[in-house]
């Protein structure tokens, strides 16, 4: 199942479709990488996206490099 929101009753509090993550995680997919996320109540959430080596590159190759070479 790629989306579902939570019911009304739950303890989500924030407004929105719910659509972020799950768009997020396809478009990490389309990519080749990865989207995982863990947990824990009362110690906060951490996401972590990998692109595959393929689909990165350096600051040195970006296309814009030129406009920010004193940005370190």
């Amino acid at each position: 199942m790629p989306f579902f929101k939570a019911n009304q009753d739950s303890l989500v509090t924030a407004d929105g479709t719910g659509l972020g993550l799950s768009i997020s995680k396809e478009f990490m997919t389309l990519h080749g990488g990865e989207l995982t996320i863990e947990s824990q109540v009362g110690s906060g959430t951490e996401v972590t996206c990998v692109f595959p080596a393929s689909r990165s590159f350096s600051r040195d190759e970006s296309p814009d490099a030129s406009h920010n070479s004193d940005v370190v």
